[in-house]
């Protein structure tokens, strides 16, 4: 009788170790492909913002030469990097620290 039930246990203990372990590899998945497909439209989203905002404003040398990239890239917290139609690329690079030393650090009340 002890045999039978050591076998039945470790049957239900293996059993229930694959249905979690097939649980998470699904809620893993799940998640991956949520995140995915966050950060993609969050992509689009900001590609079609910075797009936008350079051609209303007089394009691409007009918004280097006016340094209106220093507004820009707090902004989005991001680096910019531009492709122009005549296959010049600009990077406009984000210093958080920069911004961050300017910040007060006191939190006390």
């Amino acid at each position: 009788m002890t045999t039978y039930r050591k076998k039945l246990l470790y049957t239900l203990i293996t059993l229930v170790m694959v249905v979690l372990m097939a649980v998470g590899f699904l809620l893993g998945h799940l998640f991956k492909s949520y995140y995915i497909k966050t950060f993609n439209e969050r992509i689009q989203n900001e590609t079609f913002f910075i797009s936008t905002y350079i051609q209303e404003h007089g394009g691409i040398e007009s918004f280097l030469e006016k340094g209106k990239t220093a507004k820009l890239t707090p902004l989005l917290d991001s680096n910019l990097t531009i492709l122009s139609t005549r296959g010049k690329y600009y990077t406009i690079r984000h210093h958080p620290m920069k911004y961050l030393k300017a910040m007060p650090m006191s939190f006390a009340r």
